[in-house]
């Protein structure tokens, strides 16, 4: 299920506060006066849609599950290599959020 319209990072700015790159992902946040959030997953990384898809709706589950707790700001999540075990992708995501709020 995807973000409401509201949480979804449409304009990108280019006031990365924080960066944070573990395989295979590279979160940044981004200065915003709400909770938002983009996934980019770019097709020469994970060629099958179906993949991407599945990336995707497991990265935003546990981006809406962090908005529903806090304030963060914008956050943009970036594949940048095949993730071999999707299995591994949310605690990856979770430690690169708990390392750009400290």
């Amino acid at each position: 299920m995807a973000l409401p319209k509201s949480q979804r990072l449409v304009k990108i700015s280019h006031q990365y506060l924080g960066k944070v790159k573990q395989e295979p992902l590279e979160v940044k946040l981004i200065h915003s006066d709400s909770n938002q959030a983009g996934v980019i997953i770019p097709k020469r990384f994970v060629a099958k849609a179906c993949d991407r898809n599945r990336i995707r709706r497991i990265c935003l589950e546990l981006i809406r599950q962090v908005f529903k707790k806090q304030e963060i700001g914008g956050i943009l999540i970036r594949v940048y290599t095949y993730p071999g075990n999707f299995e591994t992708i949310p605690a990856v995501l979770s430690q690169c959020l708990h390392q750009l709020r400290s």
